[in-house]
């Protein structure tokens, strides 16, 4: 893990760690592939390992193997099937988080 990546989520833990309560992080890219998933990924895995709870809801590799690859071992939210006007949709179920597929 790059010693920037790392910077980035030890400062993000210690903002945790002070405040006690639960932070929202965005991250924001100019273009796809910038590496915004990849990089939040890199991050909850070491917050995950610094004992910080986090869970994602919802991810989209758009076929990266090394984007899916990071996915190993982070809890992602349950998606429950809805049914909207007609079709079938994935909505994140906050009360249930666990391993799931999302579609």
């Amino acid at each position: 893990m790059s010693t920037q990546i790392r910077s980035s989520a030890l400062q993000f833990l210690n903002l945790i760690r002070e405040s006690k309560k639960g932070k929202l992080k965005i991250y924001i890219g100019m273009a796809a592939g910038v590496g915004k998933t990849y990089r939040m990924l890199l991050e909850a895995k070491e917050l995950l390992a610094n004992n910080i709870d986090v869970v994602a809801g919802y991810i989209e590799t758009h076929g990266r193997k090394e984007t899916a690859k990071l996915l190993e071992g982070l809890p992602i939210m349950e998606r429950k099937k809805v049914f909207y006007k007609g079709k079938q949709l994935g909505v994140c179920s906050p009360a249930k988080p666990g391993n799931c597929s999302c579609g």
